[in-house]
């Protein structure tokens, strides 16, 4: 049982609507969040009808936004996704005014995914043309778990601006699509064509349907750079890199330092980011040092600056993992995180610190952000959690073995 901090329910109070807490159910769960009981809070979650009020809704927007328990999002979540209320619902679309903050509107488009009242899908679309674009790949997000037609048609009409500058918008419709047909074309000229063709015969049921299967190479058109064998789409990136004292380690048949190699990858890397790329490049051990205090573009002028930045690394210190990520989340461009590292997130006098912590508070932090999280082990690296983390972060885990091989 995870007790919620008592300052953290005082904020949950402030938040919730006025007179909110007032009423029977509501301050139930409001007491059952003070004790950190996430069993009773999700068994009082249970209770609710699908047309509990406005209020309600309300309440449970403020509930999932502000609780750090994932048990208890997850059971704010479903109880949001049994409503069937024409007020309720609309309710919900409220939040995605642009005066809501970033999380209450991607909240309410996850919410639009779940539910199974077809304006949901309809309050959805429009979202694909968002000023947001964060908000833009919730909605095709969404949208692949709507099977309708209608999914398909607003996918495939985006898709051509999206790939003009190919990325996390256009690799999520790419997704969706694939999700919902099964298809994976190249182009988008290739979609338009394929759904005039089998529109009127294509079935949501259909054992063509990609639900359930995996795609290999459900990607944006184009090439796009490699880090250790994992393929960077993103346009907004924070490149994560470890410079503890252990990255001064042999490796290559001992013919090249472990942080010699990854200068070496992440020089090329940068060589060949795409000029719309915005990114960073944050080294860390027992200091936390930014090579810039905000993405950059990658202009040749910049990309000569982190070059720069790179050849002067240097190993040494401890491995401030937790401090790393949050200085990564903290650039909130950013929707992809390439972590790499070569140990197990210690400190001086701690040599290991717990890397639960860690990973719930990326989760807490994570939770509508949704930011894509690779991470990369050299030898020493603690492979448990760097692949959790991205599992967890919707990313890929890669190993670099001791002959540096990818």
């Amino acid at each position: 049982m995870t007790r919620v901090p008592t300052f953290l329910f005082f904020l949950f109070l402030f938040l919730l609507p006025p007179a909110a807490a007032e009423t029977g159910l509501e301050r139930r769960i409001a007491v059952a969040v003070r004790r950190g009981n996430e069993a009773e809070v999700c068994s009082l979650l249970e209770e609710l009808t699908p047309t509990p009020g406005v209020r309600m809704v309300r309440f449970l927007f403020r509930l999932a936004v502000v609780t750090p328990s994932e048990r208890v999002y997850g059971c704010t979540r479903k109880a949001l996704a049994r409503l069937t209320g024409r007020k309720e619902i609309d309710a919900v679309a409220s939040f995605l005014a642009r005066k809501k903050s970033f999380d209450e509107r991607a909240l309410a488009v996850m919410v639009l995914g779940d539910l199974r009242d077809p304006s949901a899908l309809e309050r959805l679309v429009p979202l694909l043309k968002d000023r947001d674009p964060r908000i833009r790949v919730r909605a095709a997000e969404a949208l692949g778990g709507k099977r309708k037609k209608e999914s398909v048609d607003a996918l495939v009409a985006v898709l051509a601006e999206a790939d003009k500058v190919p990325g996390e918008f256009s690799a999520a419709i790419r997704r969706s699509l694939f999700r919902l047909t099964g298809m994976n074309l190249r182009t988008a000229r290739d979609w338009a064509k394929w759904w005039r063709t089998f529109r009127k015969t294509w079935r949501a049921d259909s054992p063509a349907a990609g639900s359930g299967r995996t795609a290999v190479e459900v990607k944006p058109p184009g090439k796009f750079p490699r880090f250790f064998g994992v393929e960077i789409y993103s346009l907004r990136v924070v490149f994560v890199i470890d410079v503890s004292g252990s990255m001064d380690e042999l490796v290559k048949n001992g013919n090249v330092s472990k942080i010699d190699l990854v200068k070496e990858e992440l020089i090329r890397l940068v060589r060949e980011m795409r000029p719309e790329t915005r990114f960073c490049i944050i080294a860390f051990s027992d200091k936390i040092v930014p090579h810039a205090r905000r993405l950059v573009p990658a202009t040749p002028a910049n990309k000569t600056k982190a070059i720069r930045f790179i050849r002067n690394l240097k190993a040494g210190g401890f491995t401030w993992t937790r401090e790393a990520l949050e200085k990564a989340f903290s650039y909130r461009e950013a929707n992809t995180i390439v972590l790499l590292s070569d140990g197990t997130p210690c400190k001086k006098g701690n040599p290991r610190i717990p890397t639960k912590p860690i990973l719930e508070w990326v989760a807490k932090v994570n939770r509508f952000r949704k930011v894509t999280i690779h991470s990369i082990g050299f030898p020493g690296a603690f492979v448990p959690f760097l692949r959790a983390l991205a599992v967890k972060n919707g990313g890929t885990y890669r190993n670099v073995g001791r002959g540096g091989r990818r």
